[in-house]
């Protein structure tokens, strides 16, 4: 069953091309931090940072328990646990964030070999992806602001 993921604007989850009813606000969080992470495992203690600042045993339990009521929603092996982490079971390309990057990432490569009509389309294409702030509809959404910086930082080399 293909599973998509829209993060840029309120979180639309789809599966089989029909949207899910959206799950509680910090599950959704959970789904956030994972589809920012596409097929990267991360590490529990990772997840919980991020949403609540911190990692006691209390906030993991929330977790697992977030994860098993995603599992119900996505379908049981759409979140795997590995290790002392979770890895979203999705294709990059069914998560908007990602294709949004990658064609950005291809209209700025167009253009720069004087390309424009190709550049043209991918900026487009990436434009109607973007339906509005990323994680818009998300509590406390600042848990996004670390990864930001950390791209715009590894991208920059410094």
């Amino acid at each position: 069953m293909p599973i998509s993921i829209h993060v840029l604007g309120p979180q639309i989850i789809m599966r089989d091309g029909e949207e899910i009813h959206p799950p509680a606000p910090q599950q959704r969080r959970v789904l956030a931090v994972l589809a920012s992470h596409p097929g990267e495992v991360v590490a529990r203690e990772a997840i919980s940072q991020r949403i609540w600042g911190s990692a006691t045993a209390q906030q993991l339990r929330s977790l697992q328990s977030y994860v098993s009521h995603l599992r119900t929603i996505l379908g049981a092996h759409a979140i795997e646990l590995v290790g002392v982490g979770y890895r979203l079971n999705v294709e990059d390309e069914q998560i908007d964030e990602v294709q949004f990057r990658h064609h950005v990432e291809r209209g700025l490569n167009h253009v720069s070999q004087g390309r424009f009509r190709e550049a043209r389309a991918h900026l487009e294409a990436a434009l109607k992806l973007y339906r509005g702030k990323p994680y818009d509809d998300l509590p406390n959404g600042d848990f996004t602001e670390p990864r930001l910086r950390r791209r715009h930082h590894d991208r920059v080399g410094g």
